[in-house]
């Protein structure tokens, strides 16, 4: 397994059999843009499924993973099908529903699984991750803070630890380094499961010239459609820029209401053109 603590020289100074972790933030121990002036983050969303994850996804993930080379990697959530058949002894549709609580540790132990077999690219890799959720993830009947827990079991999580208590008796930052991240001097700002801040270093390691922010945007509405962040993560996101001075990339799983502005209705034989969905699938 790769040692995620490892400081190293410049990947230029690899060779093929080069143990070092392939993020060059790790072996720098914080995220920060390199001297080649790069600085790479690849998204990876709605693997959407169980136990026994798809050969086929892992493979996908490997070969991204081959093909970017990043410093980072952040789940932007529905890693897990909470509607799979394996959760069905403790699967809600909302979160706001009573967990059926039974047979909870069966399915810890199968979302433990599952999470352990898409993130083994990562860690063969060394390659530090960060974890927001989607409307599919509570479905298993484990909370944000739950997954949070299982997924800070695997080396490379940056994912920070959040009493909520705290941070609503607190309503500055939570800044901590979470070292079993393998980024022993990265800060990260905590809000709540799924949400928090990290600044990102420019390649001398003197000021912050970019943020990355997870952001949880929640599931469902009890007025129906989709949810939105909580009120506590709105307010974070709104002070993230004062606390890092610096603009941000937000990551999150439910898309803004603007991307649909930038739709446009075409003919079917277009160029590049791709059929809607749902009320859109005639178009």
């Amino acid at each position: 397994m790769t040692d995620f603590n490892q400081i190293a020289a410049p990947a230029s100074a690899s060779g093929p059999d080069d143990e070092r972790p392939v993020s060059i933030s790790a072996r720098l121990g914080r995220l920060q843009f390199h001297r080649s002036g790069k600085f790479r983050v690849l998204q990876l969303a709605d693997i959407q499924d169980g136990p026994k994850v798809s050969k086929d996804t892992i493979r996908l993930i490997e070969a991204s993973l081959d093909a970017a080379r990043p410093d980072v990697v952040i789940f932007t959530g529905n890693q897990i099908a909470g509607y799979d058949d394996a959760y069905c002894d403790t699967f809600r549709k909302r979160q706001w529903e009573p967990a059926r609580r039974g047979k909870i540790e069966r399915t810890r132990a199968k979302v433990r699984a599952g999470i352990s077999a898409f993130l083994q690219p990562l860690i063969d890799r060394g390659i530090p991750f960060a974890v927001t959720y989607g409307n599919h993830d509570a479905q298993c009947g484990l909370s944000p803070a739950e997954l949070d827990a299982l997924y800070r079991e695997f080396p490379g999580c940056i994912n920070p630890p959040c009493n909520m208590d705290d941070s609503a008796a607190n309503p500055g930052f939570l800044v901590r380094s979470v070292p079993s991240s393998g980024l022993p001097d990265q800060p990260v700002a905590a809000c709540e499961p799924g949400t928090f801040a990290m600044p990102v270093l420019d390649q001398d390691r003197q000021r912050a010239v970019l943020g990355l922010v997870v952001l949880n945007s929640g599931d469902y509405a009890r007025e129906g459609g989709y949810g939105r962040p909580s009120d506590a993560a709105l307010r974070f996101v709104h002070d993230v820029p004062r606390w890092l001075g610096v603009r941000s990339l937000v990551f999150q799983h439910m898309p803004l209401p603007q991307y649909y502005d930038v739709l446009k209705a075409m003919p079917a034989n277009a160029d590049n053109a791709i059929q809607g969905y749902r009320k859109y699938d005639a178009q």
